[in-house]
This record gives C-alpha cells, structure tokens and sequence, in this order.
C-alpha cells in the first residue's frame, strides 16, 4: 500500500470473486470527509478491465461507539461489463462490507 502526495492511496486488492481471486490495481480517494461522512471514489484496473466506486459514508453516535451506514454506485467498465450486473453488484457490496468491518475492527 502507498500513500500518494495527493492523500489518495494506492493499493493491489485482491478480492475473492464467484471467479476465484481477481487481484485489481486500485486507488482510493477521499472527495469529503468530516465528522457526518465521507465520501470515497476507488477506481480499480486490471487489464482492459476497470470498477469504479463512490461510496458515501454517514456517521451517527451509538451507544457503544458510531454507526455507520453506506451506499455505494458501481461502474464496470471493459470485457467484465458485461458480466452480469447482479453478480458485480454482490461481490461489490460483499467486499465494501468486509472491508469497512476490518476497519471497525482496527479502530
């Protein structure tokens, strides 16, 4: 993982797929970030193929800590666009998921 001049950080992520490991090139970018949100554009490469991600975050007090609550819109771009987009949309939102947890998990 590097951190770039500009904040953004690159690194190699290898999501587990219904097609085995696919490990993709992606930088990730904070467009907003403070005390109510944030907002993250990825853009993963591999090959002719591309992902794009903006995922926003939204941060509430809970009892024991933050809530956090996401949505995310998902562009696939290349030969894998045309992979069905039910399939994407899961693997997406399955890895979007297990990676904010681990970063619960770390604060």
């Amino acid at each position: 993982m590097t951190t770039r001049q500009d904040g953004s950080v690159q690194a190699l992520f290898t999501p587990r797929t219904p097609f085995g490991r696919i490990p993709l090139r992606t930088r990730i970018r904070a467009e907003r970030a403070d005390s109510e949100g944030a907002v993250l554009a990825v853009h993963a490469v591999r090959a002719q193929h591309a992902v794009d991600v903006r995922i926003q975050l939204a941060f509430s007090a809970a009892e024991s800590g933050s809530r956090v609550t996401w949505c995310a819109d998902l562009a696939v771009r290349g030969p894998a666009a045309s992979v069905s987009q039910r399939v994407a949309r899961e693997v997406a939102a399955r890895v979007i998921g297990e990676v904010l947890e681990s970063a619960a998990a770390l604060a």
